[in-house]
């Protein structure tokens, strides 16, 4: 590894073993970070999609604590991620475009195409 040694990721293991499961997921950075008094571990991933474009996943683990939280912008992935990760779909939280909320000329905007 590069600047970090494997040995300080706090419970390295459980973090892999949820990455692991998120097979979809092709897992690409983490930051390692302070939140108050404990440690955060943030892995971000990308899914393909059919469109050639893809779409983000954002995995917050609080390793001491064995809890974490999750975000993407995948409709087809959204619920089965949170599942996988959480063991249900409670704390599921569906993906909403900006461009259907807010008027901002700096959002992603998808363009219809006709046959």
């Amino acid at each position: 590894m590069s600047d970090i040694e494997r040995g300080d990721i706090p419970n390295r293991r459980w973090i892999a073993g949820k990455l692991r499961a998120c097979r979809m997921v092709n897992w690409d950075r983490f930051t390692i970070s302070d939140w108050g008094d404990v440690t955060a571990i943030s892995v971000y991933g990308w899914i393909g999609r059919e469109d050639s474009h893809e779409d983000f996943v954002l995995v917050v683990f609080w390793p001491e604590e064995e809890d974490l939280a999750n975000w993407t912008s995948s409709a087809k992935y959204s619920e089965e991620i949170t599942e996988i990760l959480h063991g249900d779909a409670d704390d599921h939280s569906p993906c909403h475009r900006v461009e259907d909320a807010f008027n901002v000329s700096n959002q992603v905007t998808l363009t219809e195409v006709s046959d």
